[in-house]
């Protein structure tokens, strides 16, 4: 399934929780099951307020210690990739 939300989902932007609610009622997905991913510290509050774990991608705009209530912290998306196999280990357990 494939889809998208904007900001025309939400009517107030993160670090409000809407357009992750609304991201997860658009594909119908369990919280329990779903692994959002951003950039920002405003990304870490808005899928904590769901809440929903979430993985932090380092875009260089943010420093280490306004990322770090991610629950997975990467350098870029290709390293992401490679780790998603231990991702899904974690929802698991």
């Amino acid at each position: 399934m494939e889809t998208s939300t904007s900001k025309r989902d939400a009517e107030v932007s993160k670090p409000s929780p809407e357009i992750f609610r609304a991201a997860l009622e658009c594909i119908g997905s369990d919280e329990a099951r779903t692994l959002a991913v951003g950039d920002t510290p405003y990304d870490i509050l808005a899928s904590h307020r769901v809440p929903i774990p979430i993985a932090v991608v380092r875009s260089g705009e943010f420093e280490d210690e306004l990322l770090g209530k991610a629950e997975f912290l990467f350098d870029d998306v290709e390293e992401l990739v490679r780790e998603i196999e231990r991702i899904d280990h974690d929802f698991s357990e």
